[in-house]
This record gives structure tokens, C-alpha cells and sequence, in this order.
């Protein structure tokens, strides 16, 4: 395919609903919000999550990391820790469900980037983009309006 491939959002939990309806406009594929509660606590939470995702072939999932709070430049360093964990945790995660792109944000949420470290967030961003390759993951940066990420000189 040449050109744009648009992806629906996970705007179901019916599986076979959004397959239908991804297919029915001719979505390329779908873009899958994982949020930090969504991370499996078990292998059998894993293989649940699995069964789903493989459901929806033949269109291509795309991930989206919506971790609001969990900043990688945060000013505290054990709580960027946490947040570049939470990131690691996501991609090998998306590594076994045979995912090849993750959208990640920073400032999720936030009115201020007031509490962050800009050379902590280009640091956290590199380690996670350097995750991602390794496991074959191309990271993206969505650009949100507000902070860093809505001035795209920075």
C-alpha cells in the first residue's frame, strides 16, 4: 500500500465489532490503547490478551501507550525508574503480541511540563526507542498540543 494507512481506534471490546467495523471502512488496521492497568499481572491474562489481538488479523495493530502520570524525564528519579519500567514492561509485551509500533506520549495529561526534566525526557525517550529496536519496535512520539511536543522545533 502507497500512501497513509489509517488505523481505527479500539473503540469496541467486542472484538468481532471493531474487526467488522475496521474492515467494513477499510481501515488498514487498528491502533490499540493499552493503558497501565491493561499491562497483563499473569501469563494467563498474557494469553487472554493474545487470543483477542490475534483475532483481529488480518489488519495490522498498532499500540498506543496511554501511561498518563508516568513520565520519563520526571524530576524524581525513582519515579522516571518506574515510568521507563512501565515502558519496558509495555514493549516486550508488544514484542510477543508481534507488534512492530508503539505511540508514546509526554506531558500526557499535564497543563505545565513544570515537575519534568528536558534532558531526563530525551534521555528516557532515547532508552525507550533503543528498547524498541532491539525488539523490533519502531517508537513514535505523538505530538500533543500543550508542552514540549506541541512545539515541533523542540
Amino acid at each position: 500500500m502507497i500512501g497513509p494507512k489509517l488505523a481505527c481506534p479500539n473503540l469496541y471490546t467486542d472484538i468481532k465489532t471493531l474487526k467488522s467495523l475496521a474492515l467494513d471502512y477499510g481501515f488498514y488496521g487498528i491502533d490499540w490503547t493499552l493503558r497501565p492497568e491493561d499491562l497483563p499481572a499473569n501469563r494467563l491474562a498474557e494469553a487472554r490478551l493474545v487470543s483477542t489481538i490475534s483475532g483481529l488479523a488480518p489488519l495490522e495493530v498498532r499500540y498506543h501507550l496511554f501511561f498518563a502520570g508516568n513520565e520519563l524525564g520526571d524530576r524524581n528519579v525513582e519515579t522516571a525508574a518506574s515510568a521507563r519500567n512501565r515502558f519496558f514492561r509495555a514493549l516486550d509485551l508488544i514484542a510477543r503480541l508481534s507488534g512492530r509500533y508503539a505511540t508514546v506520549h509526554i506531558g500526557l495529561g499535564r497543563d505545565s511540563m513544570e515537575g519534568l526534566s528536558w534532558e531526563g525526557t530525551v534521555s528516557g525517550l532515547r532508552e525507550v526507542a533503543a528498547m524498541g529496536s532491539r525488539l523490533g519496535i519502531r517508537v513514535c512520539l505523538e505530538n500533543l498540543v500543550r508542552g514540549w511536543t506541541g512545539k515541533p522545533d523542540l
